[in-house]
């Protein structure tokens, strides 16, 4: 249960901080984000490592919309499986809806996703596992 009420802190955080700051990334997560595209419409940064409640990170990604800087999409992949997915968000969002994985998709990936303020959280985890893998923040204003 500390493990999930850890990661529940670190998906506030985020959620209520301002993911479009590239240092606040950088220093929350422990990483170093660094721009690889910009098509004058999407700004794509990416790093490697870091942590995120506790747990080691693999890789992290943070797109941000030109036009709008409040519109981003921020990826955390976990470099080893979390909890169980499924009784995270039972304790913490018993409303979040379940997203299969695409069968003729792959790569596909199972997630559970619920709606945090202006962000729209999403709990990865592969399809033959019920532990948790990513977590993405998709923040539209």
């Amino acid at each position: 249960m500390q493990r999930m009420t850890a990661i529940k802190k670190g998906v506030d955080d985020l959620a209520s901080g301002d993911i479009s700051n590239v240092g606040f990334v950088d220093s929350y997560l422990s990483v170093h984000l660094k721009e690889e595209s910009d098509n004058g419409k999407l700004t794509v940064r990416r790093g490697n490592g870091g942590t995120f409640a506790g747990l080691a990170v693999s890789s992290v990604e943070l797109r941000t919309m030109k036009d709008n800087a409040s519109h981003n999409l921020l990826i955390i992949d976990l470099a080893e499986p979390g909890p169980e997915a499924s009784t995270f968000v039972r304790t913490f969002w018993p409303d979040a809806d379940f997203v299969p994985a695409r069968p003729h998709a792959p790569g596909s990936a199972a997630y559970w996703s619920a709606k945090q303020g202006a962000s729209t959280i999403k709990i990865g985890r592969p399809s033959d596992k019920d532990q948790i893998t990513s977590i993405v923040f998709n923040r539209m204003p």
